[in-house]
């Protein structure tokens, strides 16, 4: 193979290398977002429409149950 070939796919493997890098940082990000999302925003939330279902109080479950339904529709 001519050199110039086989440099320019070597950087353009090294350009991949990189993108790819971002792409998975990116991505970390993400699921950071949704794990707190999950943890600190929806599961108190059903734990409080399950406590409310609970105890009897449907129009407190259901508001709960709307709301993390809309966190999860954004």
């Amino acid at each position: 193979m001519n050199e110039h070939v086989i440099d320019y796919l070597n950087n353009q493997l090294a350009k991949a290398d990189v993108l790819l890098l971002h792409a998975r940082h990116d991505l970390s990000e993400e699921e950071g977002t949704h794990r707190y999302l999950l943890d600190y925003r929806i599961k108190p939330l059903l734990n409080d429409a399950i406590d409310a279902i609970e105890i009897d109080v449907p129009n407190i479950a259901i508001s709960r149950i709307k709301y993390v339904l809309k966190l999860m529709g954004k």
